[in-house]
Formats: C-alpha cells, sequence, structure tokens
C-alpha cells in the first residue's frame, strides 16, 4: 500500500515536471517570436536646392538680398527716381558687387549669366568679372584698364542674348557642415572709349541670372556621382541660343547655333520662304541641327503636300535632332508632304509628340516620312506618332518606346526596326522586326 502511493506521487511529479517543462517551452517560444527591437527618432528628408543672389549695394561689405529684384544692378544715381536705366557714355565703368549664397542642403554647381535685350548699345559695351573680389578689394583700383588686368579677371564684349559671364562656379561645402557658403565677385561694365555717335538715344537692358543644379557632392550607398547628369543637362541647356519665333529659330539653324525653344511658335510656308513659292518645306533644317523644343510646340501652317520639317543631306553623316516638344503639321498629303521628312540624313526624334492632321492622303496624313533613298534614317525614341508612318524603299526606321497611332507603311526594300513601339496597323511589303 506505501508502495502504491510512492509509486503515484512518482508518477504525478513526473507528469507535473512534463506540464512544466513544456509551458517552459512554449513560453520560451513565444518569447523569441514576440521579441523586438525599436530605434525612435529616424527620419527621411528630401533634400532641397536653394539658392540667393546677393548685393553690396553701397559698397561697404553689407550684402542684401536682390533676388526677384527689379533695377538693382547698374543703376545711376544721376537719372531719375525709381529708373532702372543708367546713362552711359564713352569711357564710363560701372562696378557691383555680387555674391552667390548657398541657401539650401545640397551642394550645388552654378552659372552667372547675363540677359542682354539689346536697344543698339551692345556693340559698345564689354565686361569684366573678378571672383572673389569685394569693394574693398577694389579701392586702389583707378581704370579699366587695371581692372582689366588683374589676375583671373574674365573679360569679353556684351552680346545680345544670353551670356554666360562666370561659368562653372560650386558651392559644396554644406557637405562638410558649412552653412550659406557664399562666392563673392565683383561685375563691371565699362563702355568702350571708341564708341561713336550712331550709339547715341541708344538703350540696353542687362539681367544677372544665377543658375544653379546639385553637384556631384552628396553621396549614396555607392558613390557621389548619382546627380552628374543633372549638371550635363543644365550645361546643354545654356549651351543653346533661345528663340520665341520661326524667323529666328530659322535664323539660328541656318548659323549652326543649337537652339532652345522658350515659347509656342507657328511657323507657315509664306512667313519662312516667300521668295520662293515653289520650295516645298516650310522649317529646313541642316546638318548638326540640334533643337530642344523646351516642352513648346511646332505649330506648321502650310498648304497640303508641302512638307513641315525638312531635312535633305548629300552624305551619310548629315544628322539632326528634335528633342522634348510637339510638332503638329495642319495639312500633310501623304503623297507629296509630312510633319517631318528626311532624306539621305539621319534625323532623330526624342520625346516628341509628332501630329498630321487634315490631310488627304489614302491611308490618312503622313506625321513622319523617311525618303525612299539609300542612307535615309529616322530614329524615335519615347515618342508618340499621331499619324502614319512612311518607310520609303532603302530607308531605315529605328523606334525605341514609341507609340505610332496610325499605319505603319514600310515599302519593299525599306526597314523598320521595333523596341518596345507599338503601332495601329502595317501595311507595306518591307521588312518590320519587332523585339
Amino acid at each position: 500500500m506505501v508502495s502504491s502511493k510512492h509509486t503515484k506521487r512518482a508518477l504525478l511529479a513526473s507528469v507535473l515536471s512534463v506540464v512544466l517543462c513544456c509551458a517552459m517551452l512554449i513560453g520560451g517560444t513565444f518569447a523569441w517570436f514576440t521579441d523586438s527591437v525599436t530605434n525612435t527618432g529616424n527620419r527621411i528628408v528630401a533634400g532641397n536646392l536653394e539658392i540667393d543672389l546677393i548685393m553690396d549695394k553701397e559698397g561697404t561689405g553689407t550684402y542684401t538680398s536682390i533676388a526677384d529684384g527689379e533695377g538693382d544692378i547698374f543703376k545711376d544715381a544721376t537719372v531719375a527716381q525709381n529708373s532702372n536705366a543708367t546713362l552711359w557714355e564713352p569711357g564710363k565703368t560701372q562696378i557691383v558687387y555680387l555674391g552667390v549664397q548657398n541657401k539650401g542642403s545640397l551642394a550645388l554647381k552654378y552659372n552667372l549669366l547675363l540677359n542682354v535685350t539689346d536697344n543698339g548699345l551692345a556693340g559698345a559695351l564689354e565686361y569684366a568679372v573678378l571672383d572673389g573680389k569685394k569693394a574693398a578689394d577694389l579701392t586702389g583700383v583707378t581704370s579699366w584698364e587695371e581692372l582689366t588686368n588683374l589676375e583671373g579677371a574674365q573679360t569679353g564684349d556684351i552680346k545680345a542674348g544670353t551670356m554666360t559671364a562666370a561659368p562653372n562656379g560650386c558651392l559644396d561645402e554644406i557637405v562638410n557642415g558649412v552653412k550659406d557658403e557664399t562666392d563673392y565677385f565683383a561685375l563691371a561694365v565699362h563702355m568702350k572709349e571708341e564708341a561713336g555717335n550712331e550709339f547715341q538715344d541708344k538703350n540696353i537692358v542687362i539681367d544677372v541670372t544665377v543658375s544653379a543644379t546639385q553637384a556631384a557632392a552628396e553621396s549614396d550607398s555607392f558613390d557621389n556621382t548619382y546627380d552628374e547628369k543633372a549638371w550635363a543637362d543644365l550645361e546643354d541647356i545654356l549651351s543653346r541660343t533661345e528663340v520665341a519665333d520661326a524667323e529666328k529659330m530659322q535664323t539660328a539653324i541656318d548659323a549652326g547655333e543649337k537652339v532652345l525653344l522658350t515659347e509656342n511658335i507657328s511657323a507657315s510656308f509664306t512667313d519662312i520662304f516667300s521668295s520662293s513659292p515653289g520650295t516645298k518645306k516650310v522649317v529646313e533644317i541642316k546638318d548638326g541641327t540640334d533643337i530642344n523644343l523646351g516642352n513648346n510646340i511646332i505649330s506648321i501652317q502650310s498648304q497640303s503636300g508641302y512638307n513641315g520639317i525638312y531635312l535633305e543631306g548629300t552624305k551619310t553623316n548629315y544628322t539632326a535632332k528634335l528633342s522634348n516638344g510637339t510638332i503638329i503639321k495642319d495639312k500633310s498629303a501623304g503623297s507629296s508632304g509630312a510633319t517631318v521628312v528626311a532624306i539621305r540624313s539621319t534625323l532623330i526624334l526624342e520625346n516628341m509628340t509628332i501630329t498630321a492632321k487634315n490631310g488627304t492622303a489614302k491611308e490618312g496624313p503622313y506625321a513622319v516620312r523617311a525618303e525612299g533613298l539609300q542612307d535615309t534614317k529616322i530614329i524615335l525614341r519615347n515618342c508618340t506618332v499621331n499619324g502614319n508612318v512612311m518607310v520609303g524603299s532603302g530607308a531605315v526606321l529605328e523606334a525605341e518606346g514609341t507609340t505610332i497611332k496610325g499605319v505603319l507603311n514600310v515599302m519593299n526594300g525599306g526597314t523598320a526596326i521595333l523596341d518596345n513601339s507599338t503601332y495601329d496597323s502595317k501595311s507595306g511589303d518591307g521588312t518590320v522586326t519587332e523585339k
């Protein structure tokens, strides 16, 4: 009997031990799965790019902001109050003391631009930029010759349009904790002594602009080069001639200048080729033409059958490019005209919308036409084509990331290579390769 009690107690103890072990195991497993580590107070904040243009108006060393101001630069005390003008005469020099200040949290590069609106006076004026100079640094300078002979002086003639007076400035000490880093400089404008009577009663407007983009200073998890493209894009924009009408665009094209449209423009047959009515083109581009439409529209108005943007070369290395905008042609007969045309040359269209409307061709109006000759190529990159595309015999069309809302007509002997591109329908016996 005693033995039986001991046995029951031992068995009970064993059961309780097992239960306790299970409970401990369950508790330990539960604790492992529910354990947590918390790190509080973390934030992800986007950096901001902000600059300020400052000026020492009195030459005392005290600088104040003139961003978005009017009449702060090159103002003459002898001119009527509240006037933005200055009275120029041969030999006169005016110096202003400016600074570019980094007010944001990102390193930046900048260019100092002079935006010149000339009303007949530009040919008489020249400028000088002296990096790092304040009013106190030029106390002993008494002539234009002394000024321009100072070490590092950047000089040039004042010309109409946008001029880069001081390129490639850099404010990048924000990465080392320096706030409000500032580059100081003196900007001087001088009227040439030899300026004659032809400049009397003429005037000029000089605006100062600072264009900035993020510099390759901050690092990500790989390196500090992730924002280099932004600077390259800015440099490209600054290298272009700004135009706001069709005639100036054609003049810049003829002069071989890279073009930036600043607003929507309208080009008509009579405006551009009024002296040669038999020429079936409205805007004639050339080898090396590079037009950035600046997200604006070129509206082409002409008779049916006339080409809009027209590139004709005589050898295989003729190349032209249009980018970042829209071209619309109001009448575009498929058999004899198109919105854009290339012949014996290479035409690159990038980030463009090309539209043809109100045409009378059998398959509708042609928006893009690669003429049927050897050495003709049209390249479409990230484009939308509202209208039909013609690829003539011997010609090549390369399309990447492009939507053709119309018929792709590839004639026998023509070639179309499509990479991630679509079309509504196709015709012709040419070669079409789709990737």
